[in-house]
């Protein structure tokens, strides 16, 4: 659901539809585009509310989690917001407090599987992923899952996704909902027609 890239769209979709996506959101895009049948949708992934504040209604709003001290307004998030992307520097940061801030905002987190992948190959120990998915386990978390390419070539097929989030210990039928239902609610939320 996250893809930052520059390549043509044509070619980005002509991987994302051999891959199985059939949606896609882009940063960047100023409008719906459909291209050999996958949609790409406007997103904006920002560590400023302000900045979210003044995008269109459509637009897949994503505040950016970094550190504990961008929860600070988290009051206003659920206004601005339509779900919370963590970085891969906060997931060390993710302490039992800082998730439960989380939890109490009420919008789905997004994880993005490379940036997992690029914490642990820096040797970052992920502390807080393993709250994060026992949370999300039990419930009362939504989690949304991407590979967070920021080039086609690093889009992931989502079987792929969904077998990283059984590694890191979500059961079957909460890694499918995070590639699955889980970002379709969220599309529709915003107005999409997605079945």
């Amino acid at each position: 659901m996250r893809y930052r890239g520059t390549e043509r769209l044509e070619e980005v979709a002509c991987i994302a539809k051999k891959l199985g996506y059939r949606i896609i959101g882009i940063e960047g895009l100023d409008r719906v585009q459909v291209l050999n049948g996958v949609t790409f949708i406007p997103r904006r992934t920002s560590s400023d509310i302000n900045g979210l504040v003044k995008t269109k209604r459509k637009v897949l709003r994503a505040y950016l989690i970094r550190s504990s001290e961008d929860l600070r307004s988290y009051p206003r998030l659920r206004k601005v917001a339509v779900i919370v992307s963590l970085s891969s520097t906060a997931f060390h940061a993710l302490t039992p407090k800082y998730i439960e801030r989380l939890v109490a905002l009420g919008l789905p987190v997004e994880v993005a599987i490379r940036d997992i992948y690029e914490a642990l190959k820096e040797h970052i120990y992920l502390r807080g992923l393993d709250y994060l998915v026992s949370v999300a386990k039990s419930g009362r978390l939504e989690l949304i899952a991407c590979s967070g390419a920021s080039k086609y070539i690093e889009l992931l097929h989502p079987k792929i996704i969904i077998s990283a989030l059984i590694e890191l210990g979500l059961d079957e039928v909460i890694a499918l909902k995070a590639v699955t239902s889980a970002p379709a609610k969220v599309l529709r939320g915003l107005g999409y027609d997605i079945k």
